[in-house]
């Protein structure tokens, strides 16, 4: 697994030696950025990013690559939190990354941090996480009013169901579906 774009393009990623953790392959992070790139630049340069269900955090770190200022890595598992730490040390990012240790399905309020423009919510596929960590960022004010916000899950899966969110664009890769959304304003 590598970085596919950006400044640390062709950087190569230390990844999972099982499979409890499932990175988003390099095609479809490809793939996922295009369209991120093209349509929706303006919550990538210079944006902070909320990456959780981080795995080996390679959501946020393409999206530091490509220009993002700051990135949040939140996942609650040990194994994942450091392998996004190794990932963050070896591309030097460690005063412009925070990781927490956090299940995403019970984050309270985002305190005196400042929400975010990009989320992705990659979470284990067809368990329904995202609507419920989605659910809670929104409540706790995690996001900014025209924040973008990226869940991916296995294809076939219902599309997530957010009442407080308006689905812009989906995008089936494979085996793998995202659907970009914005929180109502």
């Amino acid at each position: 697994m590598r970085i596919v774009a950006g400044k640390f393009r062709g950087r190569n990623l230390a990844t999972p030696n099982n499979s409890e953790i499932r990175p988003t392959t390099d095609r479809v992070r490809e793939s996922l950025f295009a369209i991120l790139e093209s349509r929706y630049a303006q919550h990538l340069d210079g944006s902070r990013i909320l990456d959780m269900f981080a795995g080996t955090g390679a959501l946020g770190l393409e999206a530091m690559s490509r220009g993002a200022d700051f990135a949040l890595f939140a996942d609650n598992s040990t194994q994942a939190c450091s392998l996004v730490r190794r990932n963050i040390d070896s591309l030097g990012l460690e005063r412009q990354t925070k990781i927490m240790r956090i299940d995403a399905t019970r984050i309270g309020s985002v305190g005196k941090m400042k929400p975010f423009d990009l989320v992705f919510a990659d979470p284990p596929y067809e368990k329904g996480l995202a609507d419920k960590s989605l659910s809670r960022l929104i409540a706790g004010g995690w996001l900014n009013p025209d924040a973008l916000i990226i869940i991916e899950d296995k294809a076939g899966s219902p599309a997530p169901s957010l009442s407080a969110c308006t689905v812009l664009d989906e995008r089936k890769f494979g085996e793998t579906k995202i659907w970009f959304m914005k929180p109502h304003g």
